[in-house]
């Protein structure tokens, strides 16, 4: 029918909806929970979850009445749902978790949860009715290889558009009213086409409110300053690196990105600790590298030594607001301020310094992280002079090693000892390490004193209070314990320092987690067939795409400008691979006459069926008469009528064929993936060349993705079990293994068992799928 194929205009847009969508809430809840990756990592496994749930629940409306009005209408809703849940994130915050307060690992959890339960299980539903209303015909099987495909295109349109996001820095509000406004274009289209008059208006009016919310009135604004109250604002703005706002209140300046405050003014003792521990052991040094802390006043303070500075801030807008509204840190002609990753300025310097201060958070991202493994510390080393000093900061001690403190101190420890020969650490406001292959002292007030450095915060008598001989020992002993090496592709650290965050909040595993894993566990206990190759397909998917970004990150330095084509490679992948599936799906189940099966079941005219490459795809034109080597339908004899009826035969001797080879291709990558990636980490002629490596690692996510979204459609005819019913339980298991990946790899796997370890796993489960696969076929 024509409005089965219409429909899928309306599931591409939905595609292009969903993927903005998850970028600008998974900011605005990063933001508003002050968070960090594991916060990260909880969202994405929760949207994904709650899509799965939608398109379960999506699996029992086959026999609804006027299913494309329904469509239409929930799709209007899905319009106006994002402007909406930005609002509730940003005006609810602080009424409900207090102001100023970091929220803890439960509390985030439940939070997005139900902030994201409307929206993804509207969303999961629609999937579910597209496949119902798209198939028809004799071609019921393929209805949901078209559905998946149309959503891989609108989400590859998302992707393309997230890059004008990212350079542009549109606000949340107006993005998501745009996107909105085009699903309403789409839904007025086919409600016109179809005479639904009461769902043309309806868009109408929605699309009305959502130009208001987005363009006319100024709710960028308006909603910043209740997040903000009793400060005025002076700046609120989008970079590619996070969401930056300056305020001002009783004459200090508060630099906040991301939802945490970055830089305070004044703050006199974080900033004399990060500069005066390091250069009291080289006070003679000309050649300063500092990583991060300029606009703070680092850079400036530095200026009491002798030194040429040079300072690098990795955000260009950041910079530009210390300029504006910080001036005398920066305004220094000693000083050379550069916008530019540090570990690739590190790397490429050709200048020996002789101290690098890393002036950086806690690394609780993988991207801080790499400015303390042991392959960053041996870069740093060459780019010092042989009695250079490297210092940098974890932690925070006070008078108490917890045992999450002492694993990142001793995790730590022993990593700047893998690249230097001497390390110490001075326990401060956070907990500094000192590392050279020249001598090291903690008697920092004789030394200031000798080079006659002044100090307003770092002077003898707060020495004396913090450096003591109990709490040197303390550090030591916490040092002692066994550790493992931090390392690009086995980023221990960030685990260790995500669990130190979580510790203070007291988690607990509850009846709600408990709950969660049992009907975890039955749901997998149950899994049978083409179903758990989907499973494990969307957990490999999650997976790797983790490894692949963490790769990318390690090798070529900051990720953020790079995601958007990441995530657009990615998509392209996933609508080849679909598109692939839907014709030799098409192709290989044609009857053996000179007509296509998918457009004589679907009644179009002769004239009709010339669309060309996208017929193909879709499922829409068949290849004409089919040889003797291909089986007229992709069932045993006899059982051709039961499929043409649209019930549940058996599990399909070719498709299934195909899905376990699809499912060994995965694994192969999942074997092969480690050892090309230490290849590329380990040869002088691709760590020369940026651009290369980034190829490289673009291919690799292309064929991952599409290896993956090849799989869909090919299960569905697998193990075909009626217009919907199919559908709806691969899109289930396609989303649940996602979430699972998602939220474990990042914040689990990786750190604990490193990229080895996860490639390898993943396949394993592959293999172990293509393998039951087979034996339920025989």
């Amino acid at each position: 029918m024509r409005e089965g194929r219409l429909i899928l205009l309306g599931v591409g847009a939905l595609g292009l909806s969903c993927v903005m969508t998850q970028l600008v809430l998974m900011r605005e809840l990063l933001c508003a929970l002050t968070g960090n990756e594991l916060v990260l990592g909880v969202v994405l496994g929760n949207w994904l979850l709650l899509m799965g749930a939608g398109a379960w629940l999506g699996g029992r409306s086959e026999r609804q009445r006027d299913a494309l009005a329904k469509f239409l209408v929930v799709q209007i809703v899905l319009a106006i749902l994002p402007v909406a849940l930005v609002l509730a994130v940003r005006v609810l915050r602080n009424p409900m978790f207090g102001r100023g307060t970091t929220v803890g690992l439960g509390a985030a959890v439940a939070a997005s949860f139900v902030l994201l339960l409307p929206y993804c299980l509207a969303a999961g539903f629609l999937l579910a009715l597209a496949c119902s209303i798209n198939a028809q015909g004799d071609q019921v099987q393929a209805g949901a290889g078209r559905v998946y495909l149309a959503d891989s295109l609108g989400s590859l349109a998302g992707g393309a558009l997230l890059s004008l996001f990212v350079v542009s820095g549109i606000n949340s509000f107006a993005l998501l009213a745009g996107v909105g406004l085009v699903n309403l274009v789409v839904v007025g289209w086919l409600a016109w086409g179809g005479m639904r008059w009461r769902v043309v208006g309806a868009a109408m009016v929605s699309g009305a409110l959502l130009a208001l919310i987005g363009f006319g009135l100024n709710t960028d604004a308006l909603t910043t300053a209740v997040q903000h109250p009793g400060e005025q604002v002076l700046f609120r703005g989008n970079s590619p690196y996070g969401h930056l706002v300056v305020t001002q209140a009783d004459g200090q300046l508060n630099f906040f990105q991301n939802g945490s405050p970055v830089v305070s003014t004044p703050n006199v003792a974080q900033v004399e600790e990060s500069v005066h521990y390091a250069m009291a052991q080289r006070p003679e040094a000309r050649q300063v590298l500092l990583v991060g802390g300029g606009v703070a006043g680092a850079a400036k303070e530095l200026l009491k030594y002798r030194a040429e500075v040079t300072c690098l801030e990795l955000d260009p807008l950041f910079l530009a607001l210390g300029r504006q509204f910080l001036p005398e840190n920066l305004a220094d002609p000693r000083l050379r301020t550069l916008t530019a990753d540090g570990r690739q300025v590190v790397q490429r310097s050709r200048a020996l310094f002789d101290v690098i201060i890393i002036d950086l958070t806690d690394p609780m991202t993988a991207q801080l992280n790499r400015f303390y493994t042991a392959e960053f510390l041996a870069e740093a080393k060459q780019a010092l002079t042989p009695n250079g000093v490297l210092a940098l900061a974890v932690g925070c001690y006070e008078n108490f090693v917890s045992p999450e403190l002492g694993r990142v101190l001793a995790t730590t420890y022993r990593t700047t000892q893998s690249a230097f020969k001497n390390t110490i650490m001075l326990p401060g406001g956070r907990v500094f390490f000192l590392a050279s292959d020249g001598a090291l002292g903690v008697d920092i007030a004789e030394r200031l004193e000798r080079a006659q450095i002044p100090a307003s915060f770092v002077t003898r008598h707060y020495l004396d209070a913090m450096l003591t001989p109990d709490r040197l020992a303390d550090l030591q002993r916490a040092v002692t314990q066994p550790a493992p090496l931090n390392r690009d592709f086995n980023p221990v650290l960030y685990f260790d320092c995500l669990r130190l965050w979580a510790s203070q909040f007291h988690p607990r595993f509850g009846i709600v987690g408990g709950a969660t894993v049992l009907a975890l566990g039955i749901y997998l206990a149950r899994l049978r067939g083409p179903v758990v190759t989907v499973f494990a397909s969307g957990f490999t998917a999650s997976s790797l795409e983790m490894v692949l970004l963490l790769a990318f990150q390690a090798l070529c330095g900051s990720l953020y400008y790079q995601v958007a084509v990441i995530v657009t490679v990615f998509m392209a992948g996933l609508a080849v691979g679909a598109a692939w599936a839907n014709r030799w799906s098409v192709s290989s189940a044609q009857p053996a006459t000179g007509r296509s099966a998918g457009t004589q079941g679907l009644g179009v005219p002769e004239e009709h069926r010339s669309l060309g490459f996208l017929e193909h795809a879709f499922g829409l034109r068949g290849h004409g008469q089919v040889t003797p080597r291909a089986p007229a339908l992709l069932v045993p004899e006899g059982q051709a009528e039961t499929c043409r009826d649209g019930t549940s035969p058996p599990l399909t001797t070719k498709p299934a064929k195909v899905l376990a080879g699809l499912a060994i291709s995965l694994a192969t990558l999942g074997l092969l993936l480690p050892a090309g990636l230490n290849l590329l980490s380990r040869s002088v002629a691709f760590r020369g060349s940026a651009l290369a490596v980034q190829i490289i690692i673009a291919w690799l996510t292309f064929v991952l993705a599409a290896l993956v979204g090849a799989q869909f459609p090919v299960a569905n005819r697998a193990a075909f079990q009626g217009k919907i019913t199919s559908a709806s339980r691969l899109y289930t298991a396609d989303f649940l293994g996602a979430s699972l990946g998602a939220l474990l790899a990042s914040t689990l796997l990786i750190p604990l068992i490193g990229v080895t370890g996860v490639c390898w796993l993943t396949a394993a489960f592959n293999a172990l799928a293509a393998v039951a696969l087979v034996w339920k076929r025989s």
